[in-house]
């Protein structure tokens, strides 16, 4: 909080968090960090490089931060100066579910490529209804794939679990899978809102939150017929439940090979290839807006600044507040 005279003018909103940081092979140190969110100054102190002033501060005192969604006129710039690695936009893939996916691009596509990368999720495809999760067990398949392969992420331990998603008050998570098998999917159903087209108010979409495979293969670009076989079970669940598009983020590139071959799409920069440019908003339907960014700056007590690829994280839609209702009720 920044004050003035005992009198609050602006505040700095910092997510706390667990961030586990590779630092050689095979070792790991867990470090206590936060994850940047709303940044705020009273209008009338404005100009006057107080948000820059309460910024510096949070830096001071975190050896590891992350965020997502920054802004690029405002607070990037910021963050560029300031030895943040900057990913432009998380990778963004993307399949349709239903023909009106066609109403939901932001670019003309024939019916007939949306029917035909529809065909690649098999009409008789048996559905997979999510589970009951068990935090212990995802605290241990998150330890286990992913501390032998190099990955800065936040540390997606028991306490995690419970408060990010089992816990959360703005959005119903769903699991699916198995942490001794196959791995685990996690995601939630996102209404659009749209007041203009009374044929798509109302409708859902799928959004994939978390995909965490228990094969390593996956996670080193091969591709595995059990995971496949779970993400085809899980959009079979989607489809069935009327969703007419899924989208999923994710800051490394390594599950390319698999999304690929179950049928998703990956969006550019510029929000295309046409059938790819699923809009980036549903509540309320917005059709070209920033692709979600991700940032991080770690320092290591002793060793000082490191800088992993962004191939070697493992960062997705809802870090940083990014993945939370616009328009529901938090009672």
């Amino acid at each position: 909080l920044l004050k003035d005279k005992g009198k609050v003018i602006g505040m700095r909103g910092v997510i706390p968090g667990i961030y586990q940081v590779p630092i050689a092979t095979d070792k790991y140190l867990e470090l206590q960090g936060g994850s940047l969110s709303m940044w705020m100054i009273k209008k009338e102190y404005r100009k006057q490089k107080l948000g820059l002033l309460l910024h510096m501060e949070v830096q001071k005192q975190l050896n590891v931060i992350s965020g997502a969604g920054s802004n690029p006129k405002t607070s990037l710039p910021i963050y560029l100066k300031n030895n943040f690695e900057v990913l432009k936009a998380m990778n963004r893939y993307v399949m349709p579910l239903g023909i009106e996916y066609l109403e939901l691009l932001s670019e003309p596509v024939q019916s007939k490529d949306v029917l035909a990368t529809m065909a690649l999720l098999p009409v008789n495809q048996k559905p997979i209804n999510p589970i009951i999760p068990n935090i212990n067990e995802l605290e241990d398949l998150w330890k286990k794939v992913t501390f032998s392969l190099g990955i800065f992420s936040l540390l997606r331990n028991k306490d995690f679990w419970e408060w990010r998603y089992i816990n959360n008050v703005g959005f119903d998570y769903l699991f699916w899978g198995d942490s001794d098998k196959t791995g685990i999917i996690v995601g939630h159903l996102e209404e659009i809102v749209i007041e203009e087209n009374k044929n798509l108010n109302g409708k859902t979409v799928f959004r994939i939150i978390e995909i965490i495979p228990k094969s390593k293969e996956v996670w080193q670009g091969e591709t595995n017929e059990d995971f496949i076989d779970l993400l085809r079970g899980v959009l079979a669940w989607a489809r069935e439940k009327g969703c007419l598009a899924v989208d999923f983020y994710c800051s490394t590139n390594r599950f390319d090979p698999i999304l690929t071959r179950v049928g998703f799409r990956k969006q550019n920069f510029d929000l295309g290839p046409p059938l790819s440019s699923l809009a980036v908003l549903f509540q309320p339907l917005k059709y070209r807006e920033n692709l979600i960014n991700a940032l991080f700056r770690i320092k290591v007590p002793g060793i000082g600044f490191i800088s992993p690829d962004f191939s070697d994280t493992y960062m997705v839609k809802s870090e940083n507040d990014m993945d939370r209702p616009r328009f529901n009720d938090y009672r």
